[in-house]
């Protein structure tokens, strides 16, 4: 069976919450030993797996003592002690790491090495624990370098839109916001996005709470008709009514090849929530060991924790899911992508912070915010004072949707990761579930073609 936690119950103490103020974790009872042997209090996991059973007692139990983290020195130690990281972050949990093994293995092979040079490493263990563990010297020595190194990889993990990605910079650990009225191809947008992640080595998981996956797939097979061949592309909802030919056919082929395993769309049947998010996103990780990009669509029905229902006002249950959002992408160091509705008051404006619908935490919490916007909405008619060109306006957004393609422009209105603000044109083939970056339209769209429906 599954070993159980060594020194459990010695270490905490469910009914008061701890029986001591600092506690080793170990991997090996006999590294546990060791470190009682050294005179301070110690468990043993007795198995990696053991790292989730042990946050899982903490859930239930939470303890005021400050959890050492001294696992073995090899690469499943270090694994499992991210994993642990992450879990007690998320409980807010004091903890700390400290190197008591050296060059040995575990802690029992330096205790039986060099008994006093292990019991020099406790008592830094130890201090390391002290009114003042989270000092910027103790950070500049011992996690500045790991932490830069991490958000370095955002450089390398591209949108996929060329003009995007150059003025973005790259994708890094944080919560993005993807706004835009209905049917202007927000979500169309972040899935084609997802599909070139994917494809270019990246897992992503997308959270469908409005859309099958029946729909998505279709739409990604259509785009990629459409990217071969425009004059002979098919539609997504010829696609799922059943029309085949062999260019779907090739596409889904072609599909299973870039994308493989990387890409999930998971249906949330209107019904998901915060806590759903969180414990997939964490599996997956334990998993697949993978850190996946992670997209949300969308956020005015993404439901809050089942324990906060009933209780808020539509707007604060927005704030506090864009907060819990941000939350689990510090603890799980994730980019997550969510798309966000915007006011019907503000349909004939271009987007604007005032635009987010029914949340104000969009602004203050979120790490970039990107809209989408009809690049009609930058004419002169849109300028100033609305009073006596409405109608006018109204005619132009709806002639600006019925052009094929559209015209599209994506506003970046808040970045924290370089350029402030800047904008994107993108040429949209709803038909075909498209976008092209405007720049390069000319030698991949035909101005004439022909639909399969």
């Amino acid at each position: 069976g599954q070993p159980g936690i060594f020194g459990y119950h010695k270490a905490f103490e469910p009914t008061t919450g701890a029986a001591a103020d600092i506690v080793f974790v170990c991997e090996g009872a006999f590294d546990a030993l060791s470190v009682l042997e050294a005179g301070q209090q110690a468990i043993g996991l007795n198995s990696t797996s053991n790292a989730d059973a042990l946050i899982k007692k903490l859930e239930e139990h939470p303890t005021a003592a400050t959890l050492v983290i001294c696992l073995d020195n090899d690469e499943a130690g270090k694994k499992t002690a991210e994993r642990l990281k992450d879990g007690l972050r998320r409980l807010n949990i004091s903890y700390c790491s400290a190197d008591i093994c050296g060059s040995a293995k575990d802690p029992n092979e330096s205790l039986t090495a060099d008994r006093a040079a292990f019991e020099a490493a406790i008592a830094k263990a130890v201090a390391s624990t002290a009114a003042r563990p989270d000092n910027t010297a103790a950070y500049l020595d011992g996690l500045m370098a790991g932490e830069i190194e991490k958000f370095k990889q955002g450089k390398d993990r591209k949108t996929g839109f060329p003009n995007l990605d150059e003025k973005a910079g790259g994708l890094y650990s944080g919560l993005y916001v993807l706004a835009a009225i209905s049917s202007l191809g927000k979500t169309t947008f972040a899935l084609q996005m997802a599909d070139q992640l994917a494809a270019a080595g990246n897992d992503v998981l997308f959270f469908s709470m409005e859309q099958s996956r029946l729909e998505m797939v279709s739409k990604s097979l259509a785009r990629m008709t459409a990217q071969a061949d425009m004059k002979n592309a098919v539609t997504s909802l010829s696609i799922r009514k059943g029309y085949l030919p062999a260019q779907v056919v090739a596409a889904a082929d072609q599909y299973k090849r870039q994308t493989g395993e990387r890409l999930s769309i998971i249906e949330g049947n209107f019904n998901a929530d915060i806590s759903f998010i969180g414990d997939y996103i964490r599996q997956y990780i334990r998993r697949n060991d993978a850190r996946p990009v992670v997209m949300i669509d969308y956020l005015q029905i993404l439901q809050p924790a089942a324990d906060g229902k009933s209780r808020l006002s539509k707007k604060d249950e927005i704030d506090l899911a864009v907060t819990e959002l941000k939350r689990l992408s510090r603890e799980l160091d994730l980019t997550i992508i969510v798309i966000s509705s915007l006011n019907r008051m503000n349909y004939q404006t271009p987007v604007a912070f005032e635009s987010l619908k029914e949340s104000g935490g969009i602004e203050y919490t979120c790490d970039v915010v990107w809209g989408l916007q009809l690049a009609c909405l930058d004419e002169d008619l849109f300028d100033g004072d609305n009073k006596g060109k409405v109608k006018a306006q109204r005619k132009r957004i709806n002639d600006a949707k019925a052009e094929e393609p559209r015209k599209i422009k994506l506003v970046c209105l808040k970045n924290r990761y370089g350029i402030s603000s800047y904008d994107c044109a993108f040429e949209y083939y709803p038909a075909f579930d498209l976008f092209v970056p405007a720049k390069t339209v000319a030698a991949v769209a035909p101005q004439q073609h022909k639909r399969k429906y």
